[in-house]
């Protein structure tokens, strides 16, 4: 680890906090969104001198809870998901709710994830996953190829191909442009629950529910290329620190960070007791790492990490040590799944435009 920083206070909530995320902008005072489990979304200030994080707003946009609160993608809008089936769009600069589609899906919404200004990405508890223009309130893509929920979702370097992890064990690759699925997984006898692409695009790291992390290599989408156990809990968030290495965030409440290829434990960057990690978000200045979890509190940390070539702990002793990048090279045996999807597969929706007009919809963004 580099040497110490000043990183702000930690901000504290009423209540257990279910998701996080930084306002995407360098140029402006640096925020952070959050979101808990009564529905309520905040907006805090935050600084690195004692007692200077200030709440903005509160806006209680959901009647349950709020699983996910994302920036649009230049920070004018703050896009939400909901266990009351909604999703909505709230204005930034005011926190007053610009609108929300009730009934959105069936199931409870999981994760968000914004496409640019106008478009979100919604993914819920039953693998159904919709694409809506926040303009108009309209769904403009529907795809139902998961059999369980969808754990976590992000967008490829190109910008059009969808990556998503879910419970039903496999990861779904699609083209958005093309309204289609491109490859899906071998089953992997695990929840998948969090995603982030490494190596200059050519590697995707896949956290699980049994602790492993799994490696894919690009457009390789079978099975992992590469595995490192090591993690005694379920890997629930991941976000990269740099091009080979990863902050993971565990349901043992502790933040670590973990070189991937050479696959080693680096040190423990942080942790939440024994509260789960839901969350885990990088600043925009690459500065400050912040995490959330369910002792009701966002929580920041040094993001400068440096790869020493030492591993820390027992737990490196438990990790993969594979220092080549041979995507050749197959892992060890999958692990047995926690859960096994119990929900039957889900039938096509009807679009609620025509493939023409999605089709046109996504090309034109």
């Amino acid at each position: 680890m580099s040497d110490e920083v000043n990183v702000p206070g930690e901000i504290s909530f009423d209540d257990d906090i279910m998701d996080a995320d930084f306002h995407p902008s360098q140029s402006t005072r640096q925020c952070i969104v959050a979101s808990d489990i009564q529905g309520n979304v905040f907006l805090h200030s935050v600084d690195e001198t004692p007692g200077v994080n200030r709440m903005l707003w509160s806006n209680q946009a959901h009647s349950e809870s709020c699983r996910c609160s994302r920036f649009s993608k230049t920070g004018a809008a703050v896009f939400c998901g909901s266990s009351d089936l909604s999703v909505s769009a709230i204005d930034v600069a005011s926190g007053n709710l610009m609108g929300r589609m009730a009934n959105a899906h069936n199931s409870a919404v999981n994760c968000i994830l914004p496409y640019d200004e106008n478009v979100m990405i919604s993914g819920d508890d039953d693998g159904c996953i919709k694409a809506w223009d926040t303009r108009s309130g309209q769904c403009a893509l529907e795809l139902a190829e998961h059999e369980d929920f969808i754990a976590d979702m992000m967008l490829g370097p190109d910008g059009d191909t969808l990556l998503t992890a879910s419970g039903d064990g496999c990861l779904g690759v699609f083209s958005l442009r093309k309204q289609k699925l491109l490859a899906m997984s071998d089953n992997m006898e695990d929840e998948l629950l969090s995603l982030a692409v490494m190596k200059g695009g050519r590697k995707l790291v896949a956290g699980t529910q049994e602790g492993l992390i799994g490696i894919f290599s690009w457009d390789d989408w079978g099975d992992f290329t590469d595995r490192l156990p090591g993690h005694p809990q379920s890997v629930d968030t991941i976000v990269p620190l740099s091009s080979d290495i990863i902050a993971t965030g565990s349901s043992d409440g502790l933040i670590r960070v973990v070189s991937i290829l050479p696959n080693r434990l680096l040190g423990v960057l942080g942790e939440h007791s024994d509260f789960p990690i839901e969350r885990l978000c990088v600043s925009p200045d690459g500065q400050w790492v912040a995490s959330c979890s369910h002792d009701a509190t966002v929580k920041f940390w040094e993001a400068d990490v440096e790869d020493d070539g030492q591993a820390e702990g027992d737990e490196a002793d438990a990790m993969s040590d594979s220092d080549s990048d041979d995507d050749q090279g197959q892992g060890s045996g999958k692990q047995k799944k926690k859960h096994k999807a119990g929900k039957q597969s889900m039938q096509a929706s009807q679009q609620m435009h025509s493939q023409k007009q999605t089709s046109d919809f996504f090309k034109d963004l």
